[in-house]
């Protein structure tokens, strides 16, 4: 009784009661009755199994329900199986946690309606998937994949399925993109070239409407060979009216056309459309059948263009000869069509090759300017310049001599790869380019060994003008120099000359000092012209650097000098009077040179004194 559940406690005790009632008064009526007390415990008997009876129908009862919760249990376990396995879900241990079979019930109604709903939300998402990959699949051209729905797929079946379906929505989309973008470029060049869609298809590419083309693979490759062969017919297009154009501008030069006209036909026909290419067809056509008639003064006209081509690309006479057809007098459309295939033969061969022609031109222009650098070095007078002259002359004469190594290692490559391409070499005037690098640089060396032979000769033959000019190339170079603004002098006598000027060297340094002797010449009362010299001379020395070529120059000093130094009589036979003379005569050398003593200039010659 302490394990009674208070509801069962409640229950007895009311029904104690309600027992109790009908107990006495069915004894009050069975006492009103006069039942014979023999006869009560019958009565008694009879109420207890009326009483069991009761209870027995309460107990059947009950039981029936509890068979059938248990029958609703097992149907809701089995359905609850059921949808575990359709999930691929493990299903979970029922009646293991003490419960009663109402609230194991209810358990099971509530994992069921969870299943269930999941099971609905995958369904939909497979049958939305599906959905999406015919459509996808439908633009695409491609079979779509069959995915069952029972037993449902796993949620990483569906998750893989979606990746496929996203591809092909992508691949879609990455196709209708393309598409749009290589409809616009087709009607542009359709548009261009003026052309309409003949086939089905094109017509569909061409569609307003970018719904109509489906983005299969078939229609996909139509797509790209369509366009492609759009953009060969322009290229031909253009390049044939183009060819066109030149040829129409050619013939009407040749045939002496009206220019207002041919410029009316050009603005009138402009673009690359079919139109345009059909006209410049029937120009030429025109053009061709004016030639004929004027067959004569073509061929002299395109002789001249030939003549100028065989300069261009460097032909020798032979090789000229070998194009018999050039002399030929008998006018016919023959000989007009042997010189045109000739002029388009040379004009190939020119642009094949005009990297090599004016490679040889720029060579023999760098020859030309070396040469004539070269040939001022023999100027006696190229050393009096003070702005840089020979410093600037040796630079660039020491570029084109690097240029020019360069060039010719150069075009010795392209002449052996010539060579091997063509199977002969390469000719410029009748010579292949090794004979004439080699032509050359001979040429060179001979010119070069005749020059230093002709001013050895001419110094063996003439010292004095050599000594001559190296004495007025000393002491000239500034506004104002004495010697060089004096005239010719008269016979001089020993008597007149008494002092020696020192020689301004050239070229002088710490170490070079000691081997260029001392000059004779005149010293004057100021000691300006000597301070003036001197200064001229550290500027000298401050603006010319030395190189190999300034050394060889040097040396030719030294000799001139030690010649000069051996030709004393040539300094005692100097005259004292007339340079004299000829200073008073010039007044601009006196301001210039002796500043404050014009006056002492003006007076007699004996007034003026030596030092």
């Amino acid at each position: 009784s302490e394990k009674m559940s208070p509801w069962i406690k409640e229950l007895i005790k009311e029904i104690n009661e309600i027992s109790e009632k009908n107990i006495s008064e069915l004894s009050c009526i069975m006492e009103r009755m006069g039942i014979d007390k023999a006869i009560i415990p019958e009565w008694i008997e009879v109420v207890k199994d009326r009483i069991s009876e009761t209870y027995k129908g309460i107990l059947d009862e009950a039981n029936e329900l509890q068979e059938k919760l248990i029958s609703s249990i097992e149907e809701l376990l089995q359905r609850s199986q059921e949808l575990c396995k359709q999930l691929h879900v493990k299903m979970p241990l029922y009646g293991s946690n003490n419960l009663s079979l109402g609230e194991e019930k209810a358990l099971l109604n509530s994992r069921i309606a969870e299943y269930e709903a999941l099971i609905k939300n995958r369904l939909y998402k497979l049958h939305t998937l599906k959905k999406r990959q015919n459509e996808a699949c439908k633009s695409l051209g491609v079979e779509p994949i069959t995915i069952p729905e029972s037993p449902l797929p796993t949620m990483e079946e569906i998750d893989s399925f979606s990746s496929h379906v996203e591809s092909l929505e992508n691949e879609k989309f990455k196709r209708e993109t393309e598409f749009l973008q290589i409809k616009c470029k087709i009607l542009d060049i359709v548009q261009e070239l003026g052309v309409k869609p003949s086939l089905e298809i094109e017509k569909t590419i061409c569609s307003p409407d970018h719904s109509l083309f489906i983005v299969t693979d078939c229609n996909m490759n139509f797509l790209d060979d369509y366009y492609h062969s759009l953009i060969q017919r322009k290229l031909q297009t253009e390049n044939e009216i183009s060819r066109l154009k030149g040829t129409v501008c050619s013939l009407w030069k040749k045939l002496d056309e009206n220019i207002k006209a041919t410029n009316e036909f050009l603005q009138n026909h402009t673009g690359n459309s079919l139109a345009t290419l059909e006209a410049f067809q029937q120009e030429v056509k025109r053009c061709e059948h004016l030639k004929r008639a004027n067959i004569e003064k073509f061929i002299k006209t395109i002789r001249e263009e030939l003549a100028s081509l065989w300069e261009k690309c460097h032909f020798a006479a032979a090789e000229r000869e070998s194009f018999e057809y050039f002399n030929d007098h008998l006018y016919t459309e023959d000989l007009l069509t042997f010189h045109e295939i000739e002029v388009e033969k040379m004009r190939r061969y020119y642009e094949a090759n005009k990297d090599i022609l004016t490679m040889l031109e720029k060579r023999e222009e760098y020859w030309k300017r070396k040469t004539v650098l070269e040939e001022r070095e023999s100027d006696p007078y190229r050393y009096k310049n003070r702005g840089g002259t020979l410093l600037k002359e040796e630079k660039e004469r020491n570029g084109l001599t690097k240029k020019l190594r360069g060039m010719d290692l150069e075009l010795l490559g392209i002449a052996r790869r010539y060579e091997e391409q063509n199977n002969k070499p390469f000719m410029s005037w009748g010579r292949t380019i090794p004979d004439i690098i080699k032509k050359t640089r001979e040429e060179y060396e001979m010119s070069k060994k005749q020059h230093l032979s002709t001013k050895k000769q001419q110094r063996t033959l003439t010292p004095t003008s050599v000594k001559s000019g190296f004495l007025g190339s000393t002491l000239s170079g500034s506004k104002g120099n004495l010697l060089t603004s004096t005239s010719a002098p008269s016979t001089p006598t020993a008597s007149n000359y008494k002092h020696k000027l020192p020689l301004t060297p050239l070229f002088s340094s710490n170490k070079k000092k000691s081997h260029l002797k001392e000059v004779p010449i005149i010293k004057l009362n100021d000691k300006t012209l000597t301070q003036q010299i001197k200064r001229k001379s550290a500027v000298q020395k401050k603006k010319i650097r030395y190189s190999n070529e300034k050394k060889k120059r040097i040396e030719k000093i030294r000799r001139l000098s030690n010649m000069l130094r051996e030709k004393k009589k040539f300094n005692e036979t100097m005259n004292y009077d007339s340079f004299e003379n000829s200073l008073i005569e010039k007044p601009s050398c006196r301001s210039t040179l002796f500043h404050g003593y014009t006056s002492h200039l003006a007076e007699p010659k004996h007034q003026l004194q030596t030092v």
